[in-house]
Protein backbone atom coordinates (compact mmCIF):
# COMPACT_ATOMS: atom_id res chain seq x y z
CA UNK A 1 0.00 0.00 0.00
CA UNK A 2 1.29 3.41 -0.93
CA UNK A 3 1.10 6.21 1.66
CA UNK A 4 1.60 9.86 0.73
CA UNK A 5 2.95 12.08 3.49
CA UNK A 6 3.39 15.79 4.07
CA UNK A 7 4.47 17.74 7.11
CA UNK A 8 4.66 21.37 8.12
CA UNK A 9 7.56 22.23 10.39
CA UNK A 10 9.68 25.01 11.85
CA UNK A 11 13.42 24.86 11.31
CA UNK A 12 15.45 27.02 13.69
CA UNK A 13 18.36 27.15 16.13
CA UNK A 14 17.04 26.24 19.56
CA UNK A 15 18.52 28.02 22.56
CA UNK A 16 18.73 25.72 25.57
CA UNK A 17 17.95 27.29 28.91
CA UNK A 18 18.39 26.46 32.57
CA UNK A 19 16.01 28.26 34.94
CA UNK A 20 15.33 30.70 32.11
CA UNK A 21 19.01 31.48 31.54
CA UNK A 22 20.52 30.67 28.11
CA UNK A 23 23.16 27.93 28.33
CA UNK A 24 25.44 26.26 25.82
CA UNK A 25 25.23 26.46 22.07
CA UNK A 26 22.11 26.70 19.99
CA UNK A 27 21.26 23.42 18.29
CA UNK A 28 19.56 22.96 14.89
CA UNK A 29 15.95 21.87 15.40
CA UNK A 30 13.17 20.72 13.10
CA UNK A 31 9.93 21.14 15.06
CA UNK A 32 6.85 19.35 13.71
CA UNK A 33 3.75 21.54 13.32
CA UNK A 34 1.37 19.18 11.54
CA UNK A 35 1.35 15.96 9.54
CA UNK A 36 -0.97 14.55 6.90
CA UNK A 37 -0.98 11.05 5.42
CA UNK A 38 -3.19 9.71 2.63
CA UNK A 39 -3.20 6.16 1.30
CA UNK A 40 -3.70 5.28 -2.37
CA UNK A 41 -7.42 4.68 -1.74
CA UNK A 42 -7.95 8.13 -0.26
CA UNK A 43 -8.11 7.23 3.45
CA UNK A 44 -6.44 9.91 5.53
CA UNK A 45 -4.77 10.76 8.84
CA UNK A 46 -4.10 14.28 10.12
CA UNK A 47 -2.68 15.65 13.34
CA UNK A 48 -1.42 18.87 14.90
CA UNK A 49 1.59 18.63 17.21
CA UNK A 50 0.40 19.82 20.61
CA UNK A 51 3.96 20.26 21.89
CA UNK A 52 5.25 22.44 19.06
CA UNK A 53 7.00 25.62 20.18
CA UNK A 54 4.20 27.83 18.93
CA UNK A 55 6.00 31.04 19.95
CA UNK A 56 8.82 30.20 17.54
CA UNK A 57 6.36 29.36 14.77
CA UNK A 58 4.35 32.56 15.34
CA UNK A 59 7.54 34.66 15.03
CA UNK A 60 8.13 33.27 11.53
CA UNK A 61 6.09 35.51 9.24
CA UNK A 62 5.98 33.00 6.38
CA UNK A 63 4.76 30.16 8.60
CA UNK A 64 2.31 32.50 10.29
CA UNK A 65 0.80 33.75 7.02
CA UNK A 66 0.70 30.39 5.29
CA UNK A 67 0.72 27.38 7.63
CA UNK A 68 -0.90 28.80 10.78
CA UNK A 69 -3.46 30.84 8.85
CA UNK A 70 -4.44 27.69 6.94
CA UNK A 71 -4.93 25.81 10.22
CA UNK A 72 -6.97 28.72 11.61
CA UNK A 73 -9.27 28.72 8.56
CA UNK A 74 -9.68 24.95 8.85
CA UNK A 75 -10.53 24.97 12.54
CA UNK A 76 -12.41 28.28 12.90
CA UNK A 77 -15.19 28.93 10.41
CA UNK A 78 -18.44 30.86 10.04
CA UNK A 79 -19.63 33.00 12.92
CA UNK A 80 -16.84 31.69 15.15
CA UNK A 81 -14.46 34.01 13.34
CA UNK A 82 -16.35 36.94 14.87
CA UNK A 83 -15.27 35.64 18.27
CA UNK A 84 -11.91 34.07 17.55
CA UNK A 85 -9.62 36.31 15.50
CA UNK A 86 -6.41 35.02 13.97
CA UNK A 87 -4.19 35.73 16.97
CA UNK A 88 -1.46 33.89 18.85
CA UNK A 89 -3.92 33.28 21.68
CA UNK A 90 -6.43 31.67 19.31
CA UNK A 91 -3.77 29.44 17.75
CA UNK A 92 -2.55 28.40 21.18
CA UNK A 93 -6.12 27.39 22.05
CA UNK A 94 -6.47 25.44 18.77
CA UNK A 95 -3.26 23.51 19.34
CA UNK A 96 -4.06 22.80 22.98
CA UNK A 97 -7.57 21.52 22.22
CA UNK A 98 -7.14 20.00 18.75
CA UNK A 99 -3.50 18.96 18.94
CA UNK A 100 -2.02 15.63 19.97
CA UNK A 101 1.13 14.78 21.91
CA UNK A 102 3.83 13.24 19.72
CA UNK A 103 3.34 9.87 21.41
CA UNK A 104 -0.32 9.80 20.37
CA UNK A 105 0.54 11.02 16.86
CA UNK A 106 2.92 8.08 16.59
CA UNK A 107 0.29 5.66 17.87
CA UNK A 108 -2.29 7.21 15.54
CA UNK A 109 -0.03 6.70 12.53
CA UNK A 110 0.59 3.06 13.42
CA UNK A 111 -3.13 2.43 13.90
CA UNK A 112 -3.99 4.19 10.64
CA UNK A 113 -1.54 2.11 8.64
CA UNK A 114 -2.46 -1.14 10.39
CA UNK A 115 -6.14 -0.46 9.66
CA UNK A 116 -5.62 0.42 5.99
CA UNK A 117 -2.84 -1.98 5.00
CA UNK A 118 -4.15 -5.02 3.09
CA UNK A 119 -3.08 -8.40 4.45
CA UNK A 120 0.42 -9.44 3.37
CA UNK A 121 1.04 -6.13 1.59
CA UNK A 122 4.05 -3.87 2.08
CA UNK A 123 4.22 -0.23 3.13
CA UNK A 124 5.60 2.39 0.72
CA UNK A 125 5.96 6.08 1.59
CA UNK A 126 5.97 8.92 -0.93
CA UNK A 127 6.49 12.66 -0.54
CA UNK A 128 7.27 15.76 -2.60
CA UNK A 129 10.68 17.32 -1.82
CA UNK A 130 10.45 14.88 1.05
CA UNK A 131 13.87 15.00 2.74
CA UNK A 132 12.77 17.06 5.75
CA UNK A 133 9.32 15.49 5.83
CA UNK A 134 10.93 12.09 6.21
CA UNK A 135 13.26 13.24 8.99
CA UNK A 136 10.36 14.77 10.95
CA UNK A 137 8.26 11.64 10.35
CA UNK A 138 11.00 9.29 11.57
CA UNK A 139 11.71 11.45 14.64
CA UNK A 140 8.20 10.69 15.88
CA UNK A 141 9.37 7.12 16.47
CA UNK A 142 12.82 7.95 17.83
CA UNK A 143 15.77 6.65 15.83
CA UNK A 144 15.51 5.33 12.29
CA UNK A 145 15.91 1.84 13.78
CA UNK A 146 12.83 2.45 15.94
CA UNK A 147 10.44 2.62 12.98
CA UNK A 148 7.62 0.07 13.30
CA UNK A 149 8.19 -3.36 11.81
CA UNK A 150 7.34 -3.33 8.12
CA UNK A 151 8.02 0.40 7.65
CA UNK A 152 10.74 1.08 5.05
CA UNK A 153 13.70 3.21 6.09
CA UNK A 154 13.30 5.49 3.10
CA UNK A 155 10.68 7.61 1.39
CA UNK A 156 10.27 7.77 -2.40
CA UNK A 157 10.41 11.34 -3.70
CA UNK A 158 7.85 12.44 -6.28
CA UNK A 159 10.13 15.25 -7.46
CA UNK A 160 12.81 12.71 -8.30
CA UNK A 161 10.21 10.66 -10.15
CA UNK A 162 9.36 13.77 -12.17
CA UNK A 163 13.03 14.39 -12.94
CA UNK A 164 13.50 10.80 -14.10
CA UNK A 165 10.74 11.39 -16.66
CA UNK A 166 11.88 14.92 -17.60
CA UNK A 167 8.63 16.36 -16.27
CA UNK A 168 9.05 20.07 -15.48
CA UNK A 169 7.11 22.79 -13.68
CA UNK A 170 5.03 23.51 -16.75
CA UNK A 171 4.00 19.86 -16.99
CA UNK A 172 3.04 19.98 -13.30
CA UNK A 173 1.08 23.20 -13.75
CA UNK A 174 -0.99 21.64 -16.53
CA UNK A 175 -1.40 18.11 -15.17
CA UNK A 176 -1.40 18.63 -11.41
CA UNK A 177 -1.67 22.31 -10.38
CA UNK A 178 -0.83 23.24 -6.79
CA UNK A 179 -3.74 22.78 -4.35
CA UNK A 180 -5.83 25.80 -3.39
CA UNK A 181 -5.11 25.20 0.30
CA UNK A 182 -1.37 24.71 -0.17
CA UNK A 183 0.72 24.35 3.02
CA UNK A 184 -2.04 22.47 4.80
CA UNK A 185 -0.36 19.12 5.52
CA UNK A 186 -3.44 17.03 4.75
CA UNK A 187 -4.32 18.89 1.56
CA UNK A 188 -0.71 18.64 0.40
CA UNK A 189 -0.67 14.89 1.14
CA UNK A 190 -3.83 14.52 -0.98
CA UNK A 191 -2.11 16.50 -3.72
CA UNK A 192 0.89 14.16 -3.52
CA UNK A 193 -1.44 11.29 -4.37
CA UNK A 194 -2.81 13.23 -7.35
CA UNK A 195 0.73 14.01 -8.52
CA UNK A 196 1.72 10.35 -8.26
CA UNK A 197 -1.29 9.32 -10.35
CA UNK A 198 -0.44 11.99 -12.95
CA UNK A 199 3.14 10.72 -13.16
CA UNK A 200 1.90 7.14 -13.53
CA UNK A 201 -0.34 8.17 -16.42
CA UNK A 202 2.62 9.87 -18.05
CA UNK A 203 4.60 6.62 -17.77
CA UNK A 204 1.85 4.79 -19.63
CA UNK A 205 1.94 7.16 -22.62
Amino acid sequence: MKYFIDTEFKEYLKQHRLFGVPIGYKTPTIDLISIGIVDEKGNSFYALNKSVDLKEVWKDEWLKDNVLLSIYKDKVSGDLRNTFDFTYRTMKWIFSTEGMDKYFIRVGIEMFINDTLPFDDKVEFYGYYADYDWVVFCQLFGRMLDLPKGFPMYCKDLKQMMDDKDLDKEWKRINCPDPEDEHNALEDAKWNLKLFNAIQKEKEV
